[in-house]
């Protein structure tokens, strides 16, 4: 034991300690990339693609975590399975039935339909009767007049003058 003496601490490290020094690698690593001129190598028949600048880098040493990112951000995935998930949710969202669905809602449903480990959609508010009406997106509302008999008496063959009461009224 008296050989790891020197790499043995009495003291764990704190991870605060530990977050402080990956926080100040960092921050080293973007300093020296906004301070260092580095540019692109174009060769007579193509400029070189960022996997191979960030190489270049790494083989040159002057950068050491900078490179892991752009690996990480430009990497191509080795399948398409999630892809083609992702792609079939939305695919089911978009029906004849739902033709007038705005894009953006397309986009949100699957986005939180694919990535629920990102969004807990049962710990939203509750939002108040009262404030509905400010949640409810402008292009879903139908504008329609108050006194606008035409369009009342249009909308009124499409719901039943039955009350819910009513029919409970007279199945009992």
């Amino acid at each position: 034991m008296e050989i790891f003496v020197d790499v043995i601490d009495d003291e764990p490290t704190e991870p605060e300690r530990v977050q402080d020094l990956n926080s100040a690698r960092v921050d080293e690593a973007l300093e020296s990339w906004e301070t260092n001129s580095c540019s692109i190598q174009t060769n007579v028949s193509r400029p070189e693609t960022m996997l191979e600048f960030w190489m270049r880098q790494v083989k040159a040493g002057v950068y050491k975590y900078l490179p892991l990112v752009a690996r990480v951000l430009f990497a191509i995935s080795s399948s398409s399975t999630q892809i083609e998930r992702d792609f079939g949710i939305a695919g089911q969202l978009v029906t004849p039935q739902r033709g007038s669905i705005a894009p953006q809602n397309v986009e949100m449903s699957a986005f939180l339909n694919c990535d629920r480990q990102f969004v807990d959609v049962t710990q939203c508010p509750k939002i108040h009767p009262r404030d509905i009406d400010k949640f409810i997106p402008s292009n879903v509302k139908v504008g329609m007049e108050e006194d606008d008999a035409e369009g009342c008496e249009l909308l009124s063959g499409y719901f039943s003058s039955v009350d819910d009461e009513d029919i409970d009224d007279t199945v009992t």
